[in-house]
């Protein structure tokens, strides 16, 4: 894989995801197998957003997704 490391490491949270198409995920799985820095990074990855889920979801004031809007609109 002649990828560069932040390439790897983006392709390593969608793969986290399952966002990874058949041929990415086989390529991510290939390079795994040969990179143990990767397979430990994707194992904090996994614990981070295993996490992640436990937190508490905040909703976005009204005011804010109006201001987005008019932020587009411009």
């Amino acid at each position: 894989m002649a990828e560069n490391s932040e390439n790897i490491e983006a392709k390593l949270c969608a793969y986290v995801e399952g966002d990874l198409d058949d041929n990415d995920r086989a390529e991510i799985e290939r390079h795994l197998e040969a990179n143990p820095k990767h397979r430990h990074l994707l194992t904090e990855l996994a614990a981070t957003r295993d996490l992640l889920r436990y937190l508490p979801r905040e909703h976005a004031p009204s005011e804010l997704a109006e201001s987005f809007n008019g932020q587009l609109e411009r």
